[in-house]
């Protein structure tokens, strides 16, 4: 299990492989304002991790500031950043938003699994955009009648597992 706690910020600025432990693991990480994945970034998780993202719990609301800010409080995957897990599940929750890049630049972003597990992303008080990866499921004459792009964009699954959004 890994657990990273922040008063404010995380921001990942380096690829994340996180290679099989041999059973079930969990890398949480909660920050008090925002998690931020910078272009070209990962978090690449092998089989049997589970990755939780939590971002905005520093936030309380006020009369004056009842909801936050945008561009705070949120998870925020720049560019081409990814977050990927083989059979894991991947858990998002954030106080404001959670948000894909979008532009014709994205190249393999989203938040995915690719041979199961499930996905549940809640933005408490924000929006959750998906992104402009256009990459999901090319349908072929043969059985099984489909191929899986590698890189699925947006928030998807590649074989299996619920994805569940609530904003």
């Amino acid at each position: 299990r890994i657990d990273l706690h922040a008063l404010d910020n995380i921001q990942l600025s380096a690829n994340w492989v996180l290679n099989d432990p041999g059973s079930a693991a969990a890398l949480s990480l909660q920050a008090g304002n925002s998690i931020i994945l910078d272009n070209g970034t990962s978090i690449n998780a092998g089989n049997n991790w589970t990755v939780n993202l939590i971002a905005g719990t520093g936030f309380v609301p006020t009369v004056a500031q009842p909801t936050p800010l945008s561009g705070s409080d949120g998870v925020y995957l720049n560019g081409s950043a990814y977050v990927q897990t083989r059979n894991g599940d991947i858990n998002v929750w954030a106080a404001n938003e959670v948000l894909i890049a979008t532009g014709p630049s994205v190249g393999n972003n989203g938040i995915r699994t690719v041979k199961g597990g499930s996905i549940n992303v809640t933005a408490l008080y924000g929006d959750v955009n998906t992104g402009s990866n256009p990459q999901g499921f090319g349908y072929t004459r043969t059985a099984p009648y489909y191929t899986v792009s590698p890189t699925l964009g947006g928030i998807s699954t590649a074989a299996g597992g619920d994805v569940t959004i609530n904003a």
